[in-house]
């Protein structure tokens, strides 16, 4: 407990705001914030209540939201994050906290440590008897998945739709307001689509804070694949399903370092070796196998979105930018995210009508082409491995630390043959250097800085809402 960095003490989590404590090592006092999760609506997605250890993994979701939000990482150095919290079943999280400090560590790169004490407050609504009503679907017929409102999300739900009858729960969070909009946004939009009339249902359970002007924020914010997974994990046991789906591609999944490396802030959201780790973690606390699936790790944004093409106007709604900003061009057009979301539109023939800050709202300069200058690099490192005689070694020698570990892991874990495995690896990385071509010369000949009057424009549009 020594030398800690940042110590973080939550008291019973009652229905409402909350208070928390936050102690700085370079500090001699506290400081203190309102927070609250809205969960009061989880129980009627089947008719019951909360256990005790679901509304557990809540409180832990939400501790680790705001601890991994106000805990300003080292770029040097790992720091130390402690969370002191009082939970329902203090002794069973106590005997797996190895698991979660673990988890903490694998997406942070910090040293988390965890002290649980026995909750003594009442329980929360959603953890009392509700009416018990008869579900239209069986169980066994409802796919539950997290509800971003980006990209992934809207073009892995159309193909699941696409893929039979089932009918799905989508779950939205966070606490970013942009994004809660822009969930609740999406989902609004699919009422305009042919296939999904009675077969959709949407729950948000928003993230509240109260900060005033007194932190400074991790803009990173490496955990919150933690908390949206521990969030919709919650809502899958409380239906009494034990999966919970993810659609994201492969190549954001896997995020490959870009050249010379991207630092403590590199993304381990959905990677396939996180869903293993928090699925393992789940079905250690409730004593059988929870499931955390993504039926598009082996499948490039490109091929994700080409069934996108009857729907066009809804994927303007939809946001993948790193740094949103409060102005009438929220997302950025430069960074990573937004630069595979446009090569993604090009390789499924789909216009992009985004309007984005670079170029549609200020000139491009050259700065703003770095990230596509390593994404750049990574492709011609990954085109060269493709055309050698045996390519996955020679991209599990230009990535050590990253490959061979995901074959082995998600071959084990989905009892699939390892060659098979490793084939739709490199297939999938096969696919995306042959996308690459076209959005290249996109960059290099329309997006270019010496060509941004061909973008620059004054009109509104229609995410403006957003902001408003």
């Amino acid at each position: 407990m020594n030398n800690i960095d940042y110590k973080f003490v939550f008291d019973d989590m009652v229905d409402g705001f909350n208070k928390a404590k936050v102690y700085k090592l370079s500090q001699s006092h506290f400081n203190d914030f309102d927070f609250a999760l809205d969960n009061e609506q989880i129980p009627f997605l089947a008719g019951q209540s909360l256990s005790s250890v679901q509304a557990d993994l809540l409180d832990i979701a939400t501790a680790i939201h705001f601890a991994d939000k106000l805990a300003v990482p080292n770029q040097n150095k790992s720091i130390k994050v402690h969370i002191s919290m009082r939970l329902r079943n203090p002794d069973l999280f106590k005997r797996h906290h190895q698991l979660i400090q673990n988890i903490m560590y694998w997406y942070t790169k910090d040293l988390w440590t965890f002290e649980f004490y026995p909750r003594f407050a009442t329980k929360r609504k959603a953890e009392i008897s509700v009416k018990h009503f008869k579900l239209k679907n069986k169980s066994e017929n409802i796919e539950i998945a997290l509800w971003s409102g980006g990209l992934d999300s809207l073009a892995g739900l159309d193909n699941r739709l696409r893929e039979g009858n089932k009918t799905f729960t989508l779950i939205g969070t966070g606490g970013n307001k942009i994004m809660q909009k822009t969930q609740h946004q999406v989902f609004k939009a699919l009422r305009f689509w042919a296939n999904v009339a009675g077969r959709l249902r949407f729950l948000h359970i928003p993230i509240y804070a109260s900060y005033g002007k007194r932190f400074t924020h991790n803009q990173s914010h490496r955990a919150r694949g933690v908390v949206f997974i521990l969030i919709g994990a919650v809502c899958a046991l409380s239906s009494g399903i034990k999966k919970l789906h993810i659609y994201e591609t492969g190549i954001g999944a896997i995020n490959l370092p870009l050249p010379g490396g991207v630092g403590r802030d590199h993304s381990k959201a959905v990677h396939p070796l996180s869903l293993i780790k928090l699925e393992n973690f789940i079905s250690e606390l409730i004593g059988e196998q929870f499931l955390i699936e993504n039926p598009f790790i082996f499948k490039t944004k490109g091929q994700m979105c080409s069934s996108l093409k009857q729907y066009p106007e809804t994927i303007y709604e939809t946001i993948s930018c790193d740094g949103l900003r409060r102005e009438k061009h929220i997302q950025c057009g430069y960074c990573s995210s937004c630069l595979l979301r446009r090569q993604a539109l090009i390789a499924a023939d789909i216009k992009d009508k985004t309007k984005y800050l670079f170029p549609h709202g200020k000139i491009i300069q050259q700065e703003h082409l770095s990230s596509w200058r390593l994404m750049d690099q990574q492709v011609q490192i990954l085109s060269n491995a493709l055309d050698s005689k045996e390519p996955f070694f020679q991209l599990s020698m230009s990535y050590p630390n990253d490959l061979p570990e995901i074959i082995s892991a998600v071959s084990a874990r989905s009892n699939r043959n390892f060659d098979d495995v490793k084939n739709d690896l490199v297939n999938l990385y096969r696919t995306y250097v042959r996308e690459w071509p076209d959005f290249n010369f996109f960059i290099k000949n329309g997006m270019n800085y010496t060509n941004y009057q061909n973008y620059l424009e004054d009109e509104k549009w229609q995410q403006m809402q957003l902001i408003n």
